[in-house]
């Protein structure tokens, strides 16, 4: 065997955090047929309207601190409408909304 065929077999495929966080969200939509995190936003507002985990929100955004989080200041943006893929694909009232949700995430 040679040295590459040999370097080759011993090396890792791993997927990174990103990658395994994003099969998952795909794995529930084609399960549950809805996005995970829309889904997540609407379970937390529901739940505890204004509560002890929302931080704030607007017509467009909720940001939590996520039951899972590790540090008192970890928070999730999250859009309470519709899936978001990309930020390039935001409207300009959804655009304006985000801002308006790091604004005050970021100035309290």
């Amino acid at each position: 065997m040679s040295r590459k065929e040999d370097a080759h077999t011993h090396t890792k495929h791993t997927k990174t955090s990103s990658q395994v966080k994003d099969d998952n969200l795909r794995k529930y939509h084609s399960e549950v047929g809805s996005n995970l995190l829309v889904d997540y936003a609407r379970r937390e507002e529901e739940e505890k309207p204004g509560g002890d985990r929302v931080v704030c929100a607007n017509a467009d955004w909720l940001a939590v601190v996520p039951f899972w989080a590790v540090w008192p200041y970890e928070t999730m943006v999250m859009p309470r409408r519709r899936r978001v893929a990309r930020l390039a694909g935001l409207s300009q009232g959804e655009r304006t909304a985000l801002a308006d949700i790091i604004k005050r995430l970021t100035t309290k």
